[in-house]
């Protein structure tokens, strides 16, 4: 079967394919595994790695002290409760009665012993897949103003109007989008498999090596010549049958669920999104059916430390509250707002919010919550996102950013990714940006952690610098509980360890990206270090 030039082309889509959202970039393990273990934690004057000093911190201003318990909110798609690097750092309801059917403690939520998963269908399951709110919108606006002419529409409509032309133009071009990615994939998943049996038969392997097909000597003309020569193509320039099915997988899931107008995945839970009085839905199932980012998430924040399992999470005496609110697509801002509130309400001090969308519909409820959690003394810490972009000009929500006049919630952080590197490679290329809405950087790419079923990888996104934040922030407040969220915020931001003047590569998609001043990419100009921020701690 002959492969054309089209199918070679695939290979440079293929590889600039990076389904860095939620999830965040995976690496497989390999000897970059040993080359980024651990290196979150490591201070870069004494290991030459930009990470934020956390080792340092205990062995210097840490020994011998005394702490007290901080519990940190996990808002996300699931944690792995019973990975053996973070069953001794869960949160237990303490005024519930595990599997009794009881609301013990009248909160509102039944045997909810771990936690809740706000995703929850029926007693024990989740739901996995949601529409885009770019979608959601679109289909209720375009029941307004779908076949009506801009001369119709009033002046009180007008602003309405235009945000409806602006989120049909993005659903139709991003629908179109991935119904050709989804096309293209497809054939690339099709002609992969057509191949592999054309040499595995040639060559009498059950599997097939690089090695394997450079040294393959298959007649001209033949199936094995072109299925060898196609194969050979895509795994020189790195590609893998694993990376095409990924593609595959993501590209699917946007055509038939986040883009399509008539998925309503959330019948299934059985609530109303739009209304937040309707708070009787969901289960206590916190694991949920999507456990891999949460996981990783929680790993950074509190694994168990200097246990000989695995890694060593940031802060050594947290409780992980694990909230399931964030589904493959679009979290609900109700979801959202409800998982704030009762992470407020039953003791977290900290929650980390590693997901964000572009449209909110109902961001005034989400702000109040954040207004609720911030009175009572919570800190917020948000992950910035993942495309690049400066989100002083561009939503992403839940942010205070996006509010005029928030004093209220000061409190609030929003965390972009930093790397490894000490040099202009400072920031993430995938990371936002913003001299005005991003507070602080965080070692976010690279970095390892911790997987279900008590596995480890290394991955990157804004989402896994986000808890790097959050674990500091809990290690300071345990070490100095008398603090508040404000001044634990203060202090994470003024003991950063400043880059402001440097010149870096401003992330961006594109190979050549021009240089800016580290300053310029986020409010502090600085990334967060645990040893100077216990430093400061003890002058507060």
């Amino acid at each position: 079967m002959q492969r054309t030039i089209f199918n070679y082309l695939i290979i440079f889509i293929l590889l600039s394919f990076q389904p860095i959202n939620i999830v965040g970039q995976s690496i497989e393990k390999d000897k970059k595994v040993q080359k980024f273990e651990n290196w979150h934690n490591a201070d870069l004057k004494k290991n030459k790695k930009n990470g934020v000093s956390t080792d340092l911190a205990y062995a210097e201003l840490l020994s011998g002290k005394k702490s007290t318990t901080i519990i940190v909110a996990v808002i996300d798609g699931g944690v792995d409760i019973f990975h053996e690097d973070l069953k001794d750092v869960i949160w237990t309801n303490p005024k519930e009665i595990p599997n009794n059917g009881i609301d013990d403690d009248n909160n509102g939520y039944i045997d909810d012993v771990h936690g809740w998963n706000f995703l929850g269908v029926g007693k024990k399951g989740t739901l996995i897949y949601e529409s885009l709110e770019v979608t959601r919108e679109y289909k209720r606006l375009n029941q307004k103003y779908g076949k009506k002419l801009k001369s119709q529409i009033s002046a009180s409509d007008s602003s309405e109007f235009q945000y409806f032309l602006n989120v049909k133009t993005e659903f139709l071009t991003k629908k179109a989008e991935a119904e050709e990615m989804l096309k293209i994939y497809t054939r690339v998943k099709e002609d992969w498999e057509i191949s592999e049996i054309d040499v595995k038969k040639f060559l009498n392997k059950d599997t097939i090596t690089l090695s394997d097909l450079k040294d393959m000597k298959a007649p001209l003309g033949t199936a094995a010549q072109y299925s060898g020569d196609y194969l050979l193509k895509l795994m020189t320039q790195g590609a893998t049958k694993q990376e095409i099915n990924s593609a595959y997988e993501h590209f699917y899931n946007q055509y038939n669920y986040q883009y399509n107008l008539d998925y309503n995945g959330r019948a299934a839970i059985g609530d109303d999104p739009d209304n937040f009085k309707d708070t009787k839905y969901g289960n206590n199932d916190v694991k949920g059916d999507r456990p891999s980012h949460g996981t990783f998430v929680s790993g950074l924040i509190a694994a168990k430390r200097n246990n000989n399992i695995g890694i060593n999470g940031v802060a050594d005496n947290v409780r992980i509250m694990p909230l399931i609110a964030v589904p493959d697509g679009d979290e609900r801002d109700k979801d959202v707002a409800l998982a704030i509130r009762y992470a407020t309400d039953n003791g977290a001090k900290i929650i980390n919010m590693s997901f964000g969308k572009t449209y909110s519909p109902h961001k005034k409820e989400v702000l109040e919550a954040l207004e609720y959690a911030a009175s009572h003394n919570v800190l917020l810490v948000h992950a910035a996102g993942n495309d690049a972009e400066n989100n002083d000009s561009t939503e992403n929500y839940p942010s205070v950013y996006q509010f005029k006049n928030n004093s209220a919630i000061s409190s609030f952080i929003e965390v972009g990714a930093s790397t490894i590197h000490k040099n202009k490679k400072i920031p993430a290329d995938f990371s936002n940006y913003g001299a005005l809405s991003v507070d602080i950087f965080a070692p976010g790419e690279d970095v390892y952690s911790t997987n279900p079923e008590n596995t480890y990888d290394v991955e990157s996104g804004t989402s896994f610098a986000c808890p790097v934040v959050a674990g500091i922030g809990a290690l300071v407040w345990s070490y100095y509980p008398n603090l508040t969220a404000k001044q634990i915020k203060e202090i994470l931001i003024k003991s950063g360890v400043s880059f402001a003047d440097k010149k870096v590569l401003r992330p961006s998609s594109i190979e050549k990206a021009p240089k800016i001043e580290f300053g310029k990419l986020s409010i502090s100009g600085k990334v967060v270090n645990a040893y100077q921020a216990l430093k400061l701690a003890e002058q507060y």
